[in-house]
């Protein structure tokens, strides 16, 4: 499967148009069909917009494969309200639970991952 076909079956198991996609990216409603029809890529940047609206990962969207931290949330049980308690230790000690949505947990995994990739960049 294809990263188009990839990202149009994410968008519509969410519940997101791709003109919304679109819209994120700024660029024009028929970007997805400019891009198949020249058998083009999508660059980083835009892949790295299009993965954090669909809550998924860039390698996913590449790959087709998800990395280690989605089959961990995916195999996180199921609440009726979609959420999970996870446990944040405080640097000055202590343990605080959290009820944090799937997708919210996805998106701080991410921002953590970004951050660190820039911290490695700085070095």
């Amino acid at each position: 499967m294809e990263i188009i076909d990839r990202i149009k079956r994410l968008s519509k198991e969410r519940g997101i148009s791709l003109s919304f996609i679109c819209e994120k990216m700024s660029v024009n409603k028929t970007y997805f069909i400019d891009v198949a029809k020249r058998n083009g890529t999508i660059p980083d940047d835009k892949l790295s917009i299009i993965a954090n609206t669909l809550f998924t990962s860039v390698e996913y969207l590449k790959t087709g494969v998800e990395d280690e931290i989605d089959e961990i949330i995916s195999a996180l049980p199921d609440k009726s309200d979609n959420t999970v308690t996870i446990r944040i230790a405080a640097f000055g000690g202590g343990v605080h639970e959290v009820k944090i949505s799937k997708d919210d947990l996805r998106d701080v995994v991410n921002m953590l991952e970004e951050e660190e990739e820039e911290g490695e960049d700085k070095n």
